[in-house]
């Protein structure tokens, strides 16, 4: 009898252990973030605005408290720039097609805004592991071997903007709640992506004038905002995504 009860009590212990294990794969662990941020920056600077002396002109209190910077023209962000060091949220911007360096100046960095640059990913830089939402508009994103290198991401928006070579590893996005892709540049084989383990995920959207794309993400249909336009979609396709 003893022996009954006690089994009959490691049963239900095991069940309780496997349902909690089901919930966590099916509900988003993954630290809440603004679904509405923007860029704004507090502080911008160009390399006419800019010299030692401009930043010598700001207090220490006053570099501290800057969370949000825009650069505009550089391609090398200066040394000097790292005495800012709570810099959340960075925009590089005017159209210049050219690579961007010096963003493991700011260790606290997490949203990122690219204007027509060239994005070297090679070398798996630190920034990436701490991002959370990146925006790009005309820019070009190469080397990334994997989204593993982007850990805490949340948000990615491209406009006429894409990766060199697409990582094959999409679903490892675990904490990605919005991906949006218009215009893309660059392939992408949808058909390989599969979205059924990505539990935070609440809106996606593969779009492209071109025949650049190709197939439909497996479990698309599980997202509650979904959207696939490509030039490669039948007909029928066309009118259900």
């Amino acid at each position: 009898m003893k022996f009954n009860l006690l089994s009959i009590l490691l049963i239900l212990v095991f069940s309780i252990y496997n349902q909690n294990i089901i919930a966590q794969k099916d509900s988003c662990v993954c630290k809440e973030f603004n679904n509405d941020f923007k860029f704004i920056a507090e502080r911008s600077f160009s390399p006419k605005t800019y010299n030692k002396d401009s930043l010598s002109k700001l207090s220490n209190e006053e570099i501290l408290n800057t969370k949000s910077i825009e650069f505009a023209i550089f391609d090398t962000i200066p040394e000097a720039f790292s005495a800012f060091k709570n810099i959340e949220t960075i925009t590089l911007k005017r159209i210049d097609w050219n690579e961007v360096t010096g963003l493991d100046l700011f260790p606290n960095l997490k949203n990122i805004k690219f204007l027509g640059k060239i994005v070297n990913l090679e070398n798996n830089p630190k920034w990436l592991k701490n991002i959370e939402i990146i925006h790009a508009e005309k820019s070009q994103f190469n080397g990334l071997k994997s989204f593993n290198q982007l850990p805490n991401l949340k948000e990615l928006k491209f406009a006429f903007s894409g990766f060199d070579k697409f990582p094959s590893d999409f679903e490892n996005l675990q904490c990605l709640k919005h991906f949006e892709t218009g215009a893309h540049q660059g392939k992408i084989d949808l058909s390989k992506i599969n979205l059924k383990n990505m539990p935070c995920l609440q809106y996606v959207k593969f779009h492209s004038w071109r025949k650049n794309l190709t197939g439909i993400p497996m479990n698309i249909d599980r997202i509650k905002n979904h959207s696939v336009h490509h030039g490669n979609l039948t007909e029928k396709d066309r009118k259900k995504y």
